[in-house]
């Protein structure tokens, strides 16, 4: 497993003005601060800015400057690293790996990615602002080969600030990323994407539930034939499998849902469902504590 530092990057709030024009040794008066070092971290006056100046000044202009200075500057505060789903499933062949990572930070500071990630070929694309989230993010992207089949990887993700005086370190993220064989029936080629969003085991039944969404060429009566043709096989991760063979029916979204009776000696700690070659895998909630690995 190897190790990996990431690229380092830094932004500023969104929708500051030009930090530059807090470069003045007249701010000095105006705030009644001893030195340039309330604010600075070297009485050139200039940045890095200490934790807690660039929102003080945005928020309130000068007075919220004196006010930072008379409460003896802001505590610095550790970057977020957004949390991320616990497990990931890529099919070979099929579309990679792609796993946003959103960091974000108070007070504007720089930091560096940092982690575990044992897949040969992954990598982190080129540093973004996130339009939904309209936070700082890189993707990591993976591409899985005929080698990695069958396996899952664990990986270990954290953000550290940089910087003069930066020490802080984030919360620390980690998912499960399994890999699954290429589709084998040609019929599913039609099916763009399968997901198996829920697992819960209660009072002797299994229930799932998930989505099935067709490629937009595929006809509504393409789909029903389809959906007769093709089957859900259901096993725990280690193999054993779990009843005979599901049809599913799909509502007007395209979701799924199936209830299974189990007795308790019989429940996985987690289910694995093959939809004709499309693979996924979910860790199933209120499982007994002797559920089967």
């Amino acid at each position: 497993m190897k190790k990996l530092a990431f690229l380092t990057f830094g932004i500023l709030a969104t929708g500051m003005a030009s930090p530059q024009a807090l470069a003045r040794p007249e701010y000095k008066d105006k705030t009644g601060a001893a030195d340039c070092t309330v604010c600075h971290f070297d009485n050139l006056g200039k940045s890095p800015w200490k934790p807690g100046v660039l929102d003080a000044y945005f928020n309130n202009g000068i007075p919220g400057l004196i006010a930072f200075v008379k409460a003896g500057g802001l505590k610095d505060t550790a970057p977020v690293l957004s949390q991320i789903n616990t497990q990931w499933d890529v099919t070979v062949g099929e579309s990679p790996l792609d796993i946003p990572l959103h960091v974000f930070d108070k007070e504007g500071d720089t930091f560096g990615l940092h982690g575990s990630i044992p897949m040969l070929g992954a990598s982190l694309a080129t540093l973004h602002i996130d339009a939904t989230s309209n936070l700082p993010t890189q993707n990591l992207k993976w591409k899985p080969t005929t080698a990695d089949v069958n396996k899952t990887y664990t990986i270990s993700l954290y953000a550290t600030e940089n910087g003069a005086g930066r020490t802080l370190k984030s919360n620390v993220v980690t998912a499960n990323i399994s890999v699954w064989a290429a589709r084998s029936n040609a019929a599913i080629a039609q099916v763009q994407d399968f997901k198996l969003s829920t697992a819960n085991w209660s009072a002797g039944k299994l229930t799932l539930a998930g989505n099935v969404t067709f490629k937009s060429n595929v006809t509504a009566p393409e789909r029903a034939t389809l959906l007769n043709s093709l089957t859900l096989q259901l096993r725990s991760s280690g193999g054993l499998m779990i009843g005979s063979p599901l049809k599913l029916t799909l509502d007007k979204t395209g979701g799924w849902t199936q209830k299974l009776a189990l007795p308790a000696a019989q429940v996985p700690c987690s289910i694995v469902g093959d939809y004709e070659g499309l693979n996924v895998t979910r860790a199933v909630s209120s499982a007994p504590a002797a559920c089967l690995k």
